[in-house]
Parts: structure tokens; sequence; C-alpha cells
């Protein structure tokens, strides 16, 4: 609360001396009578701007001197004590401004920056017929204003503890949304996994089938010309292999009756030439078996490329 306001040589006051008691204080005159210089010099005293103009004619400088009483502003008092200044029950603002316009500030005779000043004025006075200081626009001071004028301390603690379980709800609400809405996303996204999936029906092990027998179709040509060659070359009618291990062994076996130890060799030939009879059949049964359907090919090949997606999307279909 200002308690006092001294001014000496500012503007057309030589020296002019205000005190304020508690409650409304009503400062009346006619136009020219000095209120303006009044609130002029509290804002000075609050860190506003120094100008030469200020100092009244024929003196070197103006004086303005502020008196508060803080003893029931504790937000007040820790500013003071954060920027290492006095923190009385009162606090005196001195500040002078020279012909040249320099100025000087002191707070219980401690040298202050304009800056200082500005920052502690900020709600420990409000000027709401000025531009500056109009605290009640400030939503910082809002709560503290209501509070003051409540006057009910008792009340603050519910409030508060209010307030806090609201605020508490309200993000658990919003926790409950974002949860809700991610499961909301994770089920659709579930949903089409499993459509896809079910549109390919895939079977166990048909991945690797499948491209058995694709390799199989795209390279049929040549496995029918190589197995084929193959055939041929085992049981041929010219000269075939089988063939002529056949009459190898009928000549073995024909002097085998002289020399008892070309009997092993005897059988020996045999079974290969029965083991080589065998291969033959088989490449003439695979040869048989060989599919080179063009439309089959295509078909296996969309099969294939479906089921690949799926395990580019969805991992492994065993």
């Amino acid at each position: 609360m200002l308690s006092a306001l001294r001014i000496r040589n500012v503007a057309i006051a030589e020296s002019v001396e205000v005190t304020f008691e508690p409650g409304l204080t009503v400062v009346t005159g006619e136009t020219g009578a000095g209120k303006s210089i009044l609130v002029q010099c509290l804002l000075l005293a609050l860190g506003g701007r120094a100008s030469p103009e200020l100092v009244r004619a024929g003196a070197d400088r103006a004086e303005v001197e502020a008196l508060f009483d803080v003893r029931d502003d504790p937000a007040f008092r820790a500013r003071l004590a954060a920027m290492d200044l006095p923190t009385d029950d009162e606090v005196v603002v001195r500040r002078t401004v020279s012909t040249q316009g320099r100025s000087r500030a002191t707070l219980n005779g401690a040298l202050v920056t304009a800056a200082q000043l500005q920052q502690l004025g900020a709600g420990l006075v409000d000027i709401t017929s000025q531009h500056e200081h109009h605290g009640l626009s400030d939503p910082e001071t809002h709560l503290a204003t209501l509070d003051a004028w409540v006057a009910r301390p008792e009340l603050l603690g519910v409030v508060r503890q209010g307030w806090e379980a609201a605020r508490a709800a309200v993000t658990a609400q919003e926790d409950l949304r974002r949860r809700v809405a991610e499961r909301g996303e994770r089920t659709d996204l579930l949903r089409f996994q499993l459509q896809e999936i079910t549109q390919v029906a895939p079977k166990p092990g048909e991945l690797e089938d499948l491209e058995s027998q694709v390799g199989r179709l795209r390279h049929s040509a040549r496995l029918a010309q190589v197995t084929g060659a193959a055939d041929s070359a085992l049981s041929g009618r010219e000269r075939a292999l089988c063939g002529e291990l056949a009459r190898v062994e009928a000549e073995l076996a024909a002097v085998a009756a002289l020399d008892p130890a070309l009997g092993q060799l005897v059988r020996q030939i045999g079974s290969a030439r029965i083991e080589l009879d065998d291969a033959a059949q088989e490449l003439s049964r695979y040869a048989r078996r060989l599919d080179r359907d063009p439309q089959a090919l295509a078909r296996f090949e969309e099969r294939l490329s479906a089921l690949k997606r799926l395990v580019r999307r969805h991992g492994s279909v065993e």
C-alpha cells in the first residue's frame, strides 16, 4: 500500500508531500492544479522513463520519494529477497532526475535500476487510468486478486483441493479417451489384417511347395531336354549305357567259370546295372509327369505373389 508520496522540484511543484490512509483517498482539484503530476511522479518511482523536462525551472534536479507499507504483501517481499534487497515492512523508493536527464534510484538506501523498479512495481500499484501497471489485465494477478477479494483464507484449501480433484479427473478422462481411441485403431488394424489373411487363406508349407512348382514350370523345357537326354543315354536303343552294362555283365559271367575271382566283379556290375535301370525308369516317369501348361504357371505365380505379400506384411505363414 502507498503510504506517502513526497515531490521536490517536479514540473510546477516545488515541494509537495501527500500521505495516504487505509481506505479510499480522493485527490480533487481544478484543471492544471497538478493532479496528474502526482500520478507522473508515482510512475517515475516505479521505474518510469526519466526526462529532464520533469525538472522544475531553476532547479538542478527533480526528486520523488514514495513510501510503501508491504507488511501484508509477501509476494512483493519475496521479489525483494530474490533481488537481494532489504525486506523491511516499509519500503522507501527515492528517485532523482537531473537537468541532463541522468537518473538515480535507491530502495531503502540500496541502489537499484529502473528495470528493477519496474519489476518490483508490477502488482504493487495498479494505475488504471494510464497504459502501464494495469495489473488487472495480467492473468498472473487474477487469482491473488480474487483470493484477496473473498477474504476467506479457510476456503482457499477447500477450493484448491476441489480444483486439483477436477484437474485429476479431466486428466484421467483424457487418458481414458486416448486409450480407447488407440484400442479402436488397433482393433480396426487387426480386423483389416484378419480380413486380408482370410481372403488369401494360406496353408502350412504352401509357400515352399509353390516356389518348387513355379521353378519347375518356368524351366520345364530345360528340364525335359536334360532328363530326356539322360533317359536316352541310359536306356536308348543304340549303345545305351544299361544295354552296354548288360552285355559286359554277360561276357564276364561267361568267363567267371574260368576264374572264380571274377564272380565278385560280375555281381558289382549287375548291381550297378539294376540301379541304372531303376534311374532310367524314374527319369521316364519324371518326363511324363512334367507339366508345361503356361496357364498353370500363371495361376501358381499369382498365388505365390499373394502369399509373399502376406509374409512381408505379417510374417511367416507357417
